[in-house]
């Protein structure tokens, strides 16, 4: 059983793949889905813990969904025209891109430019799988670790997660994989489309690497969907043609 899930919206002939945000499937966004499946048909995939798919029994990095996201595409054969990553998403196209090469048209929204800064014990912790299994197992350490995530995305000292749409282990495994990705835009900067909120932490990095395609949504922040649908659809219909 595939550890790849998708639900599709749409009937239309070519399909967006859109690959989620850190605790935020595309279904979080129903208007932009809407919206984006009037041109598209939309194939939302959603990680262990996300929506209807279950957890996995152990921790698996990227590298690990990005082989699992190949066969799956090759089983279901998908006729896909685009992947279209937020945030978390936008770097887990990047490894799969760097295993399975290709030119299919990409479109990142919020991607993270910049390796994450964590603390000695963090990096001693994410880098060892029997840690990390060891771990994942007690409740509470998984929602300290999500929280202060959290709370360091939202700048709010006061928020908490709440499992909505997205289970605690989902975030928790989710959130390792994001911070252990690699950044690898030499193969796709000066021909990805990247879109970013103005008010986005991670655009003043993203302005330093010459990216040809560079797109920034006014008085928007990190989610720049929320609240500018149809920009951003317009901006992803530009990129993939009519």
């Amino acid at each position: 059983m595939s550890a790849i899930h998708f639900s599709y919206f749409g009937t239309a002939q070519r399909t967006l793949i859109l690959f989620p945000g850190w605790t935020h499937p595309a279904q979080k966004e129903p208007k932009f889905i809407n919206e984006l499946s009037k041109k598209f048909k939309i194939a939302s995939l959603e990680l262990p813990g996300y929506m209807r798919n279950q957890d996995l029994s152990n921790y698996q990095d990227f590298l690990f969904l990005a082989k699992e996201l190949h066969t799956e595409l090759k089983k279901t054969k998908i006729d896909f025209s685009a992947f279209i990553g937020f945030s978390l998403g936008s770097r887990l196209i990047s490894t799969y891109l760097k295993l399975y090469p290709n030119n299919i048209e990409c479109i990142f929204i919020g991607y993270p430019t910049e390796p994450y800064q964590l603390p000695i014990w963090a990096r001693i912790l994410v880098n060892n799988r029997l840690f990390i299994d060891i771990l994942r197992r007690n409740k509470g350490f998984k929602q300290f670790v999500v929280n202060k995530a959290l709370r360091t995305i939202n700048q709010d000292e006061t928020a908490v997660f709440h499992p909505d749409r997205v289970t605690l282990t989902g975030a928790f495994d989710s959130l390792i994989g994001l911070i252990t990705s690699a950044v690898n835009l030499d193969t796709n900067k000066k021909s990805a489309t990247f879109i970013y909120g103005e008010q986005d932490e991670y655009l003043y990095e993203a302005q330093k690497k010459n990216l040809k395609h560079l797109k920034i949504i006014k008085r928007a922040v990190h989610n720049c969907v929320r609240g500018h649908e149809m920009e951003v659809v317009n901006l992803i219909i530009q990129a993939v043609g009519k």
